[in-house]
């Protein structure tokens, strides 16, 4: 995540010593955005009867050809310094870790199911992206904590994408309704953060995120 964020230091000549420096304030920052981020998901999760596993995102069981035994692909290292290096690091692909839900069994004796459902699931992994887009719309006034802004933004955002293994994917899966109201009220507030005040965008995100609700409720019952 430092390399992701410190890529590109926004100098037009290279400097090794700020470049280092730069790297280095980014890998403590996206440590500490990440560390906030699980220990959110830890908590929810417990309330649950769960606890978290955090692993290094991969693609599972990867088939090559010609090849009988299978792999497991470094998403995690191999796709954000890609985008990293294509874009020149103006593009932060945020997002390197994935959680495995584990339910406890003696912690979930008497609710209706033993395993946690993909519902319960979604409850579980919506809370972190949330509460860092709120950080991050919170930081960003503040002139010299913008880095802290921009980290947890990007974070959030990343992490609702729906790909396999990726908390965005068992948002989704978990309850449709509630990630399209999540990812709409993320999106605005990424989109419209360094445009207007605090209070307008976190009001627009709320509307906008209601609508899309709304909107997606109302074509889901028509059909039915």
């Amino acid at each position: 995540m430092g390399l992701v964020f410190g890529f590109d230091d926004g100098r037009p000549d290279f400097n090794l010593l700020y470049y280092l420096t730069n790297l280095l304030k980014f890998i403590i920052i996206s440590f500490i955005i990440l560390l906030i981020y699980y220990r959110i998901q830890k908590f929810f999760a417990h309330r649950l009867g769960a606890t978290i596993k955090i692993t290094l995102w991969q693609a599972k069981n990867l088939k090559i050809p010609f090849k009988k035994k299978k792999i497991q692909f470094p998403l995690w290292i191999i796709i954000p310094l890609l985008i990293s290096f294509l874009s020149r690091g103006q593009i932060y692909f945020a997002t390197v870790l994935s959680t495995e839900l584990i339910a406890n069994p003696a912690q979930r004796l008497g609710r209706k199911h033993i395993h946690l459902t993909l519902f319960e699931k979604a409850k579980v992994l919506v809370p972190a992206p949330i509460i860092l887009i709120l950080i991050a719309l919170l930081l960003n006034p503040i002139s010299f904590l913008k880095d802290i802004a921009t980290v947890s933004l990007m974070i959030s955002v990343f992490s609702m994408l729906p790909f396999p293994g990726l908390a965005g994917s068992e948002i989704f899966f978990g309850s449709k309704p509630i990630y399209i109201f999540s990812l709409v009220f993320i999106l605005i507030i990424a989109l419209l953060l360094n445009l207007l005040s605090s209070t307008t965008t976190l009001a627009i995100a709320i509307i906008c995120g209601l609508v899309a609700l709304i909107t997606y409720l109302y074509r889901f019952y028509k059909k039915r």
